[in-house]
């Protein structure tokens, strides 16, 4: 092993003290460093494949920030089954794993193709009253074994019988309902904190610049100077001017929507009248979120 990425750069002496130990460790199970082109790179091969730990580091994630290697692998026979390079991969992390060899799944191998489990066991699943339309099943997760019982199938299959079928069904029905309870509780949570919030800063004023500057007629006339020929109409030149005196402290925005009831925060500014002067104005601004902004508008139109 060398102190050096893929690129030449230096690797500082504590990390490459860690990479080293992991190293060791993977020798031990078998991985060779073979190539004296692409050292830090360590290798396995099987029948079938042939593994990769990777410690060079890469351009999006360089060695110093991440020192666990990069796991990925290479195919050696042609037209190979998904399930069984699943299978093989799996008892290879599971390897790596009772060794306690740190690692990370190459970006590569995080694309992976998501299936649905309707298309996959031809059911219907909306008698079972899911916030969600369908599950998704990762196709990394078919290893060619039974999902219940664990048969060997050697095939594409999911589960072994109509039985296995039913009761992994249940298991993931009761997975998906259980997920959904959670993040249900998570959002009535984040609601109570934003209520408090809420009542505690009574919703006050918050100036980019730290505190609010007072208009002056120099500060008007830059600005009229500026946007004299502002046409009312035109709604991207009014949010350009907007934008200036929130960015300029002139004009304070609400961190929560202003509409009663309603604790998201404010990501939308809403002006009441259209006018140069009233733009000036902080009692012409509403600050909404962008369910509220939205049915402020259909509002209006409907008017």
């Amino acid at each position: 092993m060398i102190p050096f990425d893929k690129f030449n750069n230096p690797i500082y002496p504590n990390i490459f003290k860690i990479l080293k130990e992991v190293g060791i460790c993977l020798i031990n199970i078998g991985y060779k460093e073979n190539n004296p082109n692409k050292q830090n790179l360590f290798t396995k091969e099987d029948d079938d494949l042939i593994y990769y730990m990777d410690m060079r580091g890469t351009k999006e994630v360089p060695i110093w920030e991440e020192s666990s290697p990069a796991f990925y692998f290479f195919g050696k026979k042609e037209n190979m089954p998904l399930w069984k390079s699943n299978r093989l991969i799996k008892k290879e992390e599971k390897n790596l794993n009772d060794n306690k060899i740190p690692f990370r799944t190459h970006f590569y191998r995080n694309l992976e193709n998501e299936l649905l489990l309707s298309d996959l066991l031809n059911v219907d699943l909306s008698k079972y009253d899911l916030e969600y339309d369908s599950i998704i099943i990762f196709e990394s997760d078919i290893d060619g074994f039974c999902k219940v019982c664990g048969k060997d199938l050697q095939d594409y299959s999911l589960i072994c019988s109509n039985k296995c079928k039913e009761i992994y069904i249940s298991r993931k029905v009761e997975e998906i309902k259980n997920l959904e309870k959670e993040d249900e509780l998570s959002k009535k949570k984040e609601l109570e904190k934003r209520k408090l919030e809420k009542e505690k800063t009574n919703n006050k004023l918050i100036f980019l610049t730290g505190e609010k500057r007072q208009i002056t007629g120099g500060d008007r006339q830059g600005y009229y100077k500026k946007f004299c020929n502002l046409n009312m109409d035109d709604k991207s030149r009014i949010r350009y001017l907007r934008q200036n005196l929130i960015k300029e402290g002139f004009i304070g925005y609400k961190k929560f929507c202003e509409t009663k009831n309603c604790y998201n925060i404010s990501t939308e500014i809403h002006e009441k009248i259209y006018l140069f002067d009233d733009l000036f104005k902080q009692d012409n601004y509403l600050f909404l979120c962008k369910k509220c902004h939205a049915k402020s508008h259909i509002k209006l139109k409907n008017d």
